[in-house]
């Protein structure tokens, strides 16, 4: 594929004229480029039409984001090599990127690293938005300036949309949970780890295992912060920025290292319990107020402090704890609304406002959406459908998540299902905000009885 991109060098997209291939894969390819005079990187990206308003629209979100350690979006549409339609957008040009260098950094270059990329994700993360591709090649050097990437940025919670295999840079709860601050730091953690030493961070039955040659060991303790598997427990940019203000690791974060603890000391343990039962136990079992409970076992802690503490008061095995009830499991929201009667709808005239009736979907991948509602289409609909019918929706929601308005941003060419889409959409009800928002929806329309309608967010505020 890279052979068929390089072919394009020379030619122009929409007056930019692409210079030498740079890198290219089966998704997009970017280019060094001339744009006005000034050099200048070019990312393409084939994509069908009725899929290239996302990222259009993200990175028209992204170029109004602006921080001196943000590489600038210069340009961005639509265009075409050799009659394939693509997507593009110019960005600053960056003479090397953090993966290029050669050597492990030295610790001074490594605080120089940390600090700009800092400044950058306090900004973004501020803003609503995490980054959800830090790794070294994506940090870079633009006019001997260190800047982070600018065309990736998401809001909390998104996805991107070509997501490949899932890398050693992706936060263990990536899937889960989309893009976040937290994972953010689990990729910087990583990206730090690889710039010192060449190697990577591994983790062996959940345990870290950092590389000997990551010094000096404060530099280990930010990665330990950083590379935390819980994210509520990981490091943030204000703890990592204290650390390269102050030199010290914040305090609430110095027990998170998980270490292994050896079986004779463990065994140890209990062995002193059991001599501190057989001799002391009656004394210290009178000793025991009547109504106190009655003591459990020590546990071992995951802190490096040593185990000749003074040992705990022994009491026979607790009898087990009254365990209750679960709780009764609230109402779904998106549960399934009852169908209406199925009219018979006719096809060869536009469809009313009121044509077929809508069940709420079951699931939908954004957590913004609170109930997602597609149109229930009639077997004699179906039956004119061949391959797929694709119609995507622009939705526009108040504070409340009540939709506003709807306007079909393409497919209009079928009438009677882009009246369907745009009563379906109509009622969608998506997460309260602080203002209006908006959104993309794509409803998929085939003759398949079992999955008639397929509908998903294409695009999130």
């Amino acid at each position: 594929m890279i052979a068929t991109w390089k072919q394009h060098e020379g030619q122009a997209v929409d007056g930019i004229a692409l210079l030498r291939l740079l890198g290219g894969g089966e998704s997009s390819a970017v280019y060094l480029a001339e744009r006005a005079g000034e050099r200048c990187a070019v990312k393409l990206v084939p994509t069908e039409d009725v899929m290239a308003q996302l990222p259009l629209s993200r990175w028209e979100q992204a170029s109004r984001l602006s921080h001196p350690h943000l590489t600038r979006i210069l340009q961005w549409g639509r265009g075409q090599l050799d009659g394939v339609p693509l997507v593009y957008v110019a960005m600053e040009y960056a003479e090397e990127e953090l993966a290029e260098v050669d050597r492990p950094l030295t610790p001074k270059e490594a605080r120089e690293m940390l600090t700009p990329v800092a400044k950058v994700l306090a900004y973004l993360h501020g803003k609503g938005f995490a980054h959800g591709r830090i790794k070294p090649s994506n940090i870079l050097s633009v006019q001997d300036e260190l800047k982070i990437s600018g065309d990736a940025p998401l809001r909390k919670g998104e996805r991107h949309a070509s997501s490949p295999a899932p890398q050693v840079y992706d936060p263990p709860e990536l899937a889960t949970s989309g893009v976040t601050p937290a994972g953010d730091i689990w990729s910087l953690g990583v990206s730090l780890v690889e710039a010192m030493t060449k190697e990577l961070p591994t983790f062996e039955d959940g345990v870290l295992s950092l590389p000997d040659a990551l010094r000096p060991d404060s530099f280990r303790e930010v990665a330990a912060g950083c590379l935390e598997r819980d994210a509520a427990r990981r490091w943030t940019v204000a703890d990592i920025t204290q650390w390269l203000e102050r030199g010290a690791v914040p305090a609430p974060k110095r027990a998170r290292t998980r270490y292994r603890v050896p079986i004779a000391a463990v065994v140890g343990v209990v062995a002193l319990g059991a001599v501190v039962w057989i001799y002391g136990g009656p004394y210290f079992a009178s000793s025991q107020p009547a109504a106190a409970e009655p003591a459990t076992a020590p546990t071992v802690s995951p802190s490096p402090a040593p185990a000749a503490s003074a040992p705990a008061a022994s009491a026979p095995a607790p009898a087990p704890r009254e365990t209750k009830p679960p709780k009764e499991a609230k109402p779904d929201v998106r549960a399934a609304a009852e169908p209406k009667p199925e009219p018979t709808p006719n096809l060869d005239a536009a469809a009313p406002a009121d044509a077929s009736p809508v069940v709420t979907a079951p699931t939908v991948n954004s957590p913004d959406v609170l109930q997602p509602v597609i149109p229930d289409v009639t077997a004699k609909a179906r039956a004119t459908v061949h391959g797929k019918v694709p119609i995507v929706v622009r939705v526009h929601a108040d504070a409340t998540g009540a939709v506003t308005s709807a306007t079909i941003e393409s497919g209009a060419s079928s009438k009677y299902f882009a009246d369907l889409s745009l009563k379906a959409a109509r009622q969608w009800k998506f997460v309260p905000g602080a203002d209006a928002r908006e959104w993309l929806l794509r409803f998929e329309f085939s003759h398949d009885p079992q999955h008639p309608v397929a509908a998903r967010v294409i695009l999130s505020p």
